[in-house]
């Protein structure tokens, strides 16, 4: 413990890491404030190598997807088109452009759609409803046909009902 002075004369204790942080900051004005030495940045980096890898794991991949999406990187829109194509990681995908709001991120899931297990079509419904903007391509393509009626929940009718009103129940039908 180090006693720093404080305004009007007064002595603040400090652990010697805060001296040294605080150091650190003085010495670099230049840095990032909320990222001074580039951490985050750095582990984005790693992130996004570790998801081209090809020696890299599928648990690996998972971790370093879930990572990006946490930190809402948004260049990370052309790495989910190729990411998609594993199986495993299809529905940690889908997720990701939910939470992203990748501006062509709905059509991407919906021209998929129809090629996918039941389990794949579940999150990509609820993932399409996450998001206006997806709700209403979601509600054009029930209309159009594409995503059938009897593969929305209801609990998930319901709630575009009341988020995109006479638009779904048109398109929808009756709730």
């Amino acid at each position: 413990m180090l006693l720093i002075p404080k305004s009007a004369g007064r002595l603040v204790r400090r652990p010697l890491c805060c001296l040294v942080v605080s150091f650190f900051l003085l010495q670099c004005p230049g840095q990032d404030r909320e990222d001074p030495d580039g951490i985050s940045r750095q582990a984005a980096k790693n992130a996004l190598t570790l998801l081209g890898s090809r020696e890299s794991s599928i648990a690996q991949k998972r971790s370093a997807l879930q990572s990006l999406v946490a930190q809402r990187q948004r260049d990370l829109g052309p790495e989910l088109g190729v990411l998609f194509n594993k199986l495993p990681l299809r529905a940690d995908v889908v997720r990701a452009y939910g939470v992203l709001g990748i501006t062509d991120g709905a059509s991407f899931i919906l021209d998929r759609y129809a090629d996918q297990p039941n389990e794949i079509k579940r999150t990509m419904i609820e993932t399409l409803a996450t998001r206006k903007e997806y709700a209403r391509e979601l509600t054009a393509a029930i209309g159009r046909g594409d995503v059938p009626r009897e593969d929305i929940p209801s609990y998930i009718a319901r709630s575009l009902r009341d988020v995109l009103g006479e638009t779904f129940v048109d398109a929808y039908g009756q709730i």
